[in-house]
């Protein structure tokens, strides 16, 4: 007996850490529950990777294409549905994720990452390939911040009663990965304080409660935070002033908001579209190349990677007069900022100048839904 429970406790301490590490938001309870059984089975698993669906794909969908369940307001441009992925010249808005990696008619081949090439699935890419849902390296792209409400919006109560909205502050390129719950935890006349909570939807114990001192936001229970606010007033939650909101209304106890912060949960790095060119080497072509002499073999791309007017000819535009991508002179703007013209740094033309690998759909008169 000894000996099988030894085995058994082995086991355990192998799966108990994982469990306990957690998950950066969305997937940290967010969005879900934040438990590891939402996507694995020790037991008897579906797919690989120990996933209780089929395959990784499918695991992914369970969230990210929700038929019936999309909630309102949703960002991202949810649900993604198969047909949303791109067909080249025919239709599609999203990067296909269950594409052959090796596609020499799209100028594609199979990532030199290890960790994505690693996540080919029989010569076909999948979420995986360039998502690692356990991780969130800030550093693989700084600049790809997400919030899963629309900041700057008025938004309602994810719980509680609704005569008060939170609006949320474009958070800081420095904003940590997490979620939030933001709840009234106390009113004094027309003020109110504040309790904010990061594993408030989680479904392993009871939440842990942050409270503001009138100092700075300290561990604490409900009710004892001493922090008045008043409406329109721009109020710095515990990540600082990276994450702002300002509420309108009356407050009430027990009204709270649910939102998280994220970066794009990349498995390597995107900085100077570096992701891009892991599949698309061969469009890493400069004016050089651009201009020749051809060999006959390789088929020529737009330049990347250089500053506008790169090959001193003069026919580029400078950085501030250039074009959105329906004509429009982009320093003045025309409230779509989903058809910009994006040069890395204000200077450098990369990849995603042009393109967006999700909600993109080739249309520069609408707005995407990012």
């Amino acid at each position: 007996m000894r000996t099988r429970w030894l085995g058994i406790l082995a086991v355990l301490s192998t799966v108990v850490p994982v469990a306990a590490l957690g998950v950066d938001a969305p997937h940290d309870g967010s969005a879900t529950v934040g438990t590891c059984e939402n996507c694995h089975m020790i037991h008897n698993a579906l797919g690989g990777t120990l996933i209780n669906a089929p395959d990784n794909n499918t695991a992914c969908s369970s969230c990210h294409n929700p038929l019936s369940t999309t909630p309102s307001g949703a960002r991202l441009g949810l649900p993604w549905l198969t047909e949303d992925q791109a067909f080249p010249g025919k239709s599609g808005q999203q990067h296909r994720w269950d594409a052959l990696a090796d596609s020499p008619a799209f100028g594609a081949a199979q990532p030199t990452d290890s960790g994505m090439l690693k996540r080919i699935k029989d010569g076909r890419i999948q979420c995986a390939a360039c998502h690692d849902p356990h991780a969130d390296v800030k550093a693989f792209d700084p600049t790809a911040l997400h919030t899963s409400i629309a900041p700057g919006v008025a938004t309602a109560v994810t719980g509680g009663t609704t005569t008060m909205t939170m609006t949320l502050t474009a958070p800081a390129a420095a904003a940590v990965t997490r979620g939030y719950r933001v709840q009234v935890e106390g009113i004094s006349g027309a003020q109110f304080r504040l309790a904010i909570s990061h594993n408030a939807k989680t479904t392993d114990g009871a939440p842990i409660w942050w409270v503001n001192n009138g100092t700075s936001w300290v561990q604490g229970a409900l009710g004892t935070g001493t922090q008045l606010w008043s409406t329109g007033a721009a109020i710095a939650l515990d990540d600082g002033t990276s994450v702002q909101v300002t509420f309108t209304g009356t407050a009430a106890v027990g009204q709270f908001w649910d939102f998280y912060v994220s970066y794009a949960h990349l498995r390597a790095s995107n900085v100077a579209d570096a992701m891009c060119l892991q599949c698309h080497a061969s469009r890493n072509q400069t004016h050089v190349t651009v201009e020749g002499p051809g060999n006959g073999v390789t088929i020529f791309s737009h330049p990347v990677g250089e500053a506008l007017n790169a090959n001193g000819k003069g026919y580029d535009r400078a950085a501030a007069n250039v074009l959105d991508a329906n004509g429009a002179l982009q320093a003045t703007g025309d409230g779509n900022p989903t058809n910009d013209l994006t040069l890395d740094g204000g200077t450098t033309v990369r990849c995603t100048t042009c393109h967006n690998v999700h909600n993109a759909d080739s249309n520069s008169l609408t707005t995407d839904a990012r």
